[in-house]
């Protein structure tokens, strides 16, 4: 392979001009699952660190022989982002030839991010959730909520969303997504308030060190299924029993983690062994079950080498 003259970069413009559906990406995802369970494709443990005045830097890494390619993805979050006119948090996408190393791409790793999250708790819901579930609840309303609240609608009867948020910007947005599928949808004041009646609940909240945890597991109600994509980190840790089973991102990525996404003898597994059915989504309607998400490297592969790929099929069409 001939080293390119230029790399191209794909936008946030470009990327969701590819229409990849939600549905689409989390096949994807479960391919690269399967891919990684039968040793064709490889990923490391997630990196991170904070520095000391409290920026979050964080990067993942998967690669597979096929598709051909090594996909990583950088990204720093800073909370004085929004003070100068930033998102919050910025992210790239790089993506290399897996046997040459060769550069074939950068890709906008907000885009990413965001599409790819909501496709891996679409992968666990269509296993763990209830398909007849109606109520969607979320703890924090920003792009997560957005995104996930279109992913579930694809493949759920989604009738009413229940928000719990403290930013009115994104509280009005979600709300005006909400209509423009036709939805139901209401505020609550508390975080109990949302979860009471939902079969669905999406947590997203930034996380910021030293916060107190402040939603209650113990409100969710039986036969509810929770996507923890904050690490759980807003969430009472000894109400996490109140979850008939758990499932993490990655259960050998959390061996060499310091801080656990919830205690050992609560996590039945990961995602893996839910896809290649070692472990059962739910025993019972009745089954309270979450998905807890820390940042699952082979899901930012999948998404990235599915977008290049269709990308650049429509280049040379």
């Amino acid at each position: 392979m001939a080293e390119p003259e230029s790399i191209p970069y794909l936008s946030a413009e470009v990327l969701a001009g590819l229409n990849l559906s939600f549905s689409d990406i989390a096949d994807e995802i479960e391919k690269t699952i399967h891919a990684r369970a039968n040793s064709q494709a490889w990923s490391a443990p997630k990196a991170s660190f904070t520095t000391p005045d409290g920026r979050y830097v964080m990067s993942t890494m998967a690669v597979a022989d096929d598709p051909p390619y090594l996909a990583t993805k950088s990204l720093l979050l800073n909370p004085r982002n929004p003070e100068q006119g930033h998102p919050l948090m910025n992210s790239i996408v790089t993506l290399q030839d897996s046997e040459t190393g060769i550069p074939l791409a950068l890709l906008e790793g907000n885009w990413i991010t965001a599409r790819r999250t909501a496709a891996l708790s679409t992968v666990a819901a269509r296993r763990m959730a209830s398909p007849d579930a109606r109520v969607v609840a979320f703890i924090g309303c920003g792009v997560q909520a957005r995104n996930h609240l279109a992913a579930f609608c694809e493949f759920l009867p989604i009738e009413s969303v229940v928000a719990f948020g403290r930013g009115q910007t994104n509280i009005a947005a979600l709300r005006d997504t909400a209509n423009a599928l036709g939805l139901d949808y209401s505020v609550a004041e508390t975080p109990d308030g949302a979860l009471r009646e939902a079969d669905l609940v999406v947590s997203a909240i930034t996380r910021v060190p030293g916060r107190t945890p402040f939603v209650d597991a113990s409100s969710i109600k039986p036969g509810a299924f929770a996507a923890l994509t904050d690490l759980g980190d807003p969430w009472v840790t000894d109400s996490l029993s109140t979850f008939d089973r758990i499932i993490i991102d990655d259960i050998a990525q959390e061996a060499v983690m310091k801080d656990k996404l919830a205690p050992a003898d609560l996590v039945h597994g990961d995602i893996e062994g839910l896809i290649q059915n070692e472990i059962a989504g739910r025993n019972g309607k009745n089954d309270r079950s979450a998905f807890i998400y820390r940042g699952y490297a082979p899901a930012d592969f999948a998404l990235a080498s599915l977008a290049f790929s269709k990308h650049r099929l429509r280049q040379h069409s």
